[in-house]
């Protein structure tokens, strides 16, 4: 995750250099970025679920973390939810690299 951030910011540095081969990476630059924004989804997808189903378990005392905070209040709302969908998924991942983009 932390690999694909850095890789995702590194390549969002256009011109800050006077490479002549900079000018080349316009070209590659939507695929890397298309790619580093998959890597992080796969795993924020992953995690997101780990924590959903932690926290419909009877057992999951949710603590002050931001996405058990966002689950639970997402449960509270939606008390029939069997899983999370698709535009809550995504917008969650959002905020959550951001959170950790923010804290870095």
């Amino acid at each position: 995750m932390t690999s694909s951030l850095r890789n995702q910011l590194k390549w969002c540095t256009f011109g800050a250099e006077p490479n002549p081969f900079d000018y080349l990476k316009i070209f590659v630059r939507p695929f890397i970025h298309r790619y580093n924004a998959w890597k992080m989804n796969h795993y924020l997808d992953r995690e997101l679920q780990s924590c959903y189903n932690s926290v419909l378990g009877k057992e999951h005392n949710p603590g002050k973390f931001v996405i058990d905070l966002a689950l639970k209040a997402y449960l509270d709302e939606n008390p029939s939810a069997v899983d999370i969908p698709p535009p809550f998924k995504l917008a969650a991942m959002a905020q959550i690299k951001l959170f950790i983009f923010a804290g870095a």
